[in-house]
């Protein structure tokens, strides 16, 4: 779990850096990057057993949108 949590953590720095200089990035290098990122996260959560919504709106609350069975 830890190489998941190290690689998402990679792949938010270069979303980053690419968001910074956004002007010197094509759009879809950023969009492939933020896919990954996507992905990652969606295996971390699977792997957790955490299938909520990382921050979950209702009514103006805000939760960390973990299940139940988390």
């Amino acid at each position: 779990m830890k190489e998941i949590e190290i690689q998402i953590e990679e792949l938010r720095k270069q979303l980053n850096n690419m968001v910074d200089n956004i002007n010197h990035f094509n759009s879809d290098k950023v969009l492939e990057v933020s896919r990954k990122l996507d992905k990652v996260i969606f295996e971390y959560m699977m792997s957790t057993k955490c299938y909520g919504t990382i921050f979950l709106q209702d009514k103006g609350t805000r939760t960390n949108g973990r299940a139940d069975n988390c």
